[in-house]
């Protein structure tokens, strides 16, 4: 019998997302997928700003995704999807100095338990100045897909709070005011697949638009037998 074909997906989303208000505008994205075939794919972005006339909607540094694939002969294989943002500011409020997310999934051979880590950097994160306090909860970190047949929602926040200011903290996420909303870390898995966000902004009034800021996800299993029978 032939080998199992190994299926591979991975994305990576540095920046990406839209405003509605005050103008429809599309705002410049750094993402990229892999192949089913696997191999190396990367993005990057430089020295991005931009702004609805006297308003700074979004500015970074830099911004890099990329995701790949590697398999050592007898060995196991693996996919990695990776994404960073430097010097990040929204509507000139909301800021990061750097923000990095890896996820990896790695299957041993002839198994069908996967395994993924996840790797998570925020430095100094602020809004208006008073610093966001983060800590992640290790525990979610590292999993198998043993552990987690069915689709799970969840975040990896173990903490979350703000020095001062305004704004509120409600559990894993942050009510802004004339901002929006930000949730933090959040996380979701089903079977062999798993999905993780550091950032993701709902904007509210007065600009109203959506946002993920290193949004990654992994998927790696394996069919048998031939196309249009059971188990392919």
């Amino acid at each position: 019998m032939p080998s199992p074909r190994l299926i591979r997906h991975a994305h990576a989303v540095a920046i990406a997302g839209s405003v509605s208000r005050p103008a429809e505008l599309s705002l410049p994205s750094c993402t990229v997928a892999l192949p089913v075939v696997g191999g190396f794919v990367e993005q990057r972005l430089d020295e991005v700003s931009v702004r609805h006339q006297d308003t700074s909607i979004l500015s970074f540094a830099s911004a890099e995704a990329a995701a790949w694939s590697s398999k050592s002969e007898d060995g196991p294989s693996s996919i990695t999807t990776q994404a960073t943002i430097k010097e990040l500011s929204i509507l000139e409020s909301f800021s990061a100095r750097l923000l990095t997310a890896r996820l990896t999934a790695t299957r041993q051979p002839d198994s069908k338990n996967l395994t993924f880590s996840i790797n998570i950097n925020l430095d100094d994160v602020r809004f208006q100045g008073s610093r966001i306090s983060i800590t992640t909860d290790e525990r979610k970190l590292h999993f198998s897909n043993s552990d987690r047949r069915n689709r799970t929602a969840t975040s990896m926040v173990n903490s979350l709070s703000k020095d001062g200011g305004h704004g509120e903290v409600d559990k894993n996420r942050l009510v802004l005011p004339d901002f929006g909303r930000v949730f933090v870390c959040e996380l979701v898995t089903e079977n062999d697949a798993a999905w993780c966000t550091l950032l993701r902004f709902e904007l509210g009034s007065p600009v109203e638009g959506v946002l993920e800021v290193c949004g990654l996800g992994a998927a790696l299993f394996g069919l048998s037998g031939e196309p249009g029978t059971e188990g392919y």
